[in-house]
């Protein structure tokens, strides 16, 4: 017998397909730290195309059908020349590695410098009015690209690492599982060291990554200021809106909540990423598209 969360799911998708929307704006999803590829929004973890199980979660890019305007759909790879990303799949297509080492955004440091980076890809795409969706470490990225101006904020951090002007035109910010207010897990990271242990393969950049991050991060506390919340919820035209999952490990839902903005009840079981998570659960597609089509 389906569970009760199998069938919330199930009535998810099922309202999805009947959906028929005529995007207003362009849509750039943000994928998270790590995922520079954006598989998190556009390819399954595990099991694709014939090997679909039924009741499979399906990925954003899956449902791009029900548009009549695929094409203002885009999904940001976070890196400064997308030759760089190299995917390893097994014999059935499925994604088995992601490298991106030969790209200088292995060795960022903060989420700062992927806003840089997420502003110049906007522009250069000639996008005028746009909605940005951004999982875990992509909402802050996305929030730093829209809220902070070297202009206004005297902190070194921006003073260093924002050089242009923040993003114009945005209409609606989605953040999905992001550590607005810090990650828990980060802490672990900058105060043990644990990720020496597991993962020593990591570069400096990854690791800053992580500890900038925690809740006591300077880079965390400024887009905290009040000023700053202020500011993008002024920017976002449409609305700011949060989702998260009450069961994910990396991202608690009161750390995932904005003041001010819409944040959505967290769904149950859920988990931040890879097959069961956020971003692959047709719960969280329904409310994207039901927000997107306006």
């Amino acid at each position: 017998m389906p569970t009760e969360l199998s069938l919330k799911k199930t009535e998810a998708r099922n309202k999805l397909r009947k959906f028929k929307i005529r995007l207003k704006r362009d849509v750039f999803f943000v994928p998270g730290w790590t995922d520079q590829a954006c598989v998190c929004w556009i390819e399954p973890y595990m099991e694709s195309g014939i090997d679909r199980r039924a009741g499979w979660e399906y990925t954003v890019k899956d449902w791009e059908y029900i548009l009549e305007n695929p094409e203002k759909m885009h999904y940001l790879q976070l890196v400064e020349n997308d030759n760089a990303i190299s995917i390893t799949r097994n014999r059935e297509g499925k994604i088995k590695k992601v490298e991106f080492k030969s790209d200088p955004t292995y060795n960022y440091t903060n989420f700062f410098q992927f806003a840089e980076l997420i502003k110049s890809k906007i522009r250069a795409s000639g996008a005028k009015e746009f909605d940005l969706v951004g999982h875990s470490m992509g909402g802050l990225d996305s929030i730093s690209a829209v809220a902070l101006d070297r202009k206004l904020d005297d902190y070194q951090e921006v003073r260093d690492f924002i050089e242009t002007d923040p993003l114009e035109g945005l209409g609606l910010l989605i953040t999905v599982a992001t550590p607005y207010k810090g990650s828990t897990p980060a802490d672990l990271v900058k105060n043990t060291k644990i990720d020496e242990w597991f993962r020593p393969e990591w570069s400096d950049g990854i690791r800053k990554q992580c500890e900038n991050m925690a809740h006591d991060s300077k880079f965390i506390s400024i887009i905290n200021q009040k000023d700053i919340r202020e500011r993008l919820l002024e920017k976002a035209k449409i609305g700011v809106y949060t989702f998260s999952g009450e069961k994910d490990g990396a991202v608690t839902s009161e750390d995932a909540f904005i003041a001010g903005a819409h944040n959505h009840e967290p769904f149950e079981l859920i988990l931040h990423s890879q097959r069961m998570g956020i971003t692959q659960d047709p719960r969280t597609h329904f409310e994207l598209f039901t927000l997107l089509k306006g």
